[in-house]
């Protein structure tokens, strides 16, 4: 392979894994908060992802390729950021006290709760971070029994979720549902 050919590779190599190594330290800080307030006895990592600029460009336009124009590809470019994790919980306490100290502490950077459901064993929260009146972070929250989720996507958000509520949200057809009486909005 001749020099130039590597030259152009390693950018690119790195371009590629860029943001895709472990999650960054909010994410750890938010995890460990939880995992600390829920009085877990042990913790398993089932899955945990982050991807960077690179990679979400790199599926981007691979996406835009293979659906010529489709208009999800085109609003993975207003994502900066995706973390993902899932942890098994054992002997796990109250995950309403968990959600709690975490809303507290992102409170404190800036982040709004716009939902919260709370139930007997399990609890969800969304909180919202907006910044010169712009949405540029979601943060999802998800106790259920000895499961945590946590997902948090950076970016600029209004787009796409506008486009979520219009494809999807308000205009669905779905079966509508009372919520549970624990159901806290």
């Amino acid at each position: 392979m001749g020099i130039v050919r590597k030259c152009l590779l390693l950018p690119l190599a790195a371009l590629l894994v860029a943001g895709c190594a472990d999650v960054d330290w909010n994410f750890r800080h938010v995890r460990d908060t939880v995992l600390r307030s829920s009085g877990a006895r042990e913790v398993r990592t089932v899955f945990q992802l982050s991807l960077g600029p690179g990679s979400l460009w790199l599926t981007g336009a691979i996406a835009h390729l293979a659906s010529s124009g489709d208009e999800a590809a085109a609003l993975l470019l207003d994502i900066r950021s995706v973390q993902v994790g899932i942890y098994q919980l054992r002997d796990c306490g109250e995950q309403a006290g968990a959600i709690k100290s975490v809303e507290r502490s992102l409170t404190r950077r800036g982040y709004e709760p716009i939902v919260k459901v709370r139930g007997r064993k399990e609890a969800t929260m969304v909180l919202a971070h907006l910044r010169k009146e712009r949405l540029d972070a979601l943060f999802v929250i998800a106790m259920d029994g000895d499961e945590l989720v946590l997902v948090e996507v950076r970016g600029r958000l209004e787009r796409v979720m506008e486009e979520a509520v219009r494809s999807r949200g308000l205009h669905a057809k779905r079966a509508v549902s009372r919520p549970p009486t624990d159901a806290v909005l």
